[in-house]
């Protein structure tokens, strides 16, 4: 498909002799909005675990942006444009927010366009420049939930996946967020 930004085929995770998702396809055309649905343990993580590069595929094919990412490794996935925001936060605890959001800064190739990219996060989130300075083990879980996703949108991504994005939010700061996005 020629407008399609993301195309996973018959995608396969194991882990050991557990089959974690089996035969999963789907394409993400450029400039959509695409929801991935089930109900808990059917594999959602894990897909976009698989498609991020956080852990391995044991079959099918995953391209992006016009390449195959298959079997690379998450930093050069990120590199390529497509950052995951994870279920769970995954953040530097004993960090600040702010030294959280720069570490997701990490794959820019022009490092100039991380003060841009955190005034834009920010932005979206005026709470985390608030608490700029604080710890961010010390937030709550929707903060931390802001958080994980201002970090996704620090390495600019041309495709963000978000696992859980509402997760632990207020609804007013949820229907921002989808209002921004």
């Amino acid at each position: 498909m020629s407008d399609a930004l993301l195309t996973v085929e018959h995608l396969e995770v194991k882990y050991g002799d557990l089959i974690g998702v089996a035969d999963v396809s789907l394409v993400v055309p450029k400039g959509a909005v695409v929801a991935l649905l089930g109900s808990n343990g059917a594999g959602k993580t894990t897909t976009l675990n698989a498609i991020a590069g956080l852990v391995p595929s044991s079959g099918g094919r995953i391209m992006f942006a016009g390449g195959e990412i298959t079997g690379k490794p998450a930093y050069t996935i990120v590199r390529s444009g497509l950052a995951l925001a994870p279920e769970g936060w995954r953040l530097f605890v004993q960090q600040s927010v702010e030294n959280n959001l720069l570490l997701g800064a990490t794959p820019l190739r022009d490092k100039t366009r991380a003060t841009t990219l955190l005034e834009r996060v920010y932005e979206i989130f005026p709470k985390l420049k608030e608490r700029r300075s604080q710890r961010a083990g010390t937030m709550s879980g929707g903060e931390r939930q802001m958080l994980a996703v201002g970090r996704a949108l620090m390495s600019d991504p041309k495709l963000l996946m978000l696992d859980e994005p509402s997760l632990g939010l207020a609804p007013a700061v949820v229907e921002s967020m989808y209002e921004t996005f």
